[in-house]
């Protein structure tokens, strides 16, 4: 999961700094926060999965 905190963290940085300078690698940081709200997502779900089986 500390993974994915980090790419949604950089990637929005990242896209604050491509904005204010002009800089190319939109699509790159565009691509990070979306692999890390994924991963994310998913670690979400297995938590809760997880939490609700019975047993």
């Amino acid at each position: 999961m500390g993974g994915a905190l980090v790419a949604i963290i950089v990637g929005h940085v990242a896209l604050v700094q491509i904005r204010r300078y002009g800089q190319d690698g939109a699509g790159l940081a565009v691509t990070g926060l979306v692999i890390g709200y994924l991963g994310l997502a998913f670690w979400l779900v297995m938590i809760v999965l997880i939490r609700n089986t019975p047993g």
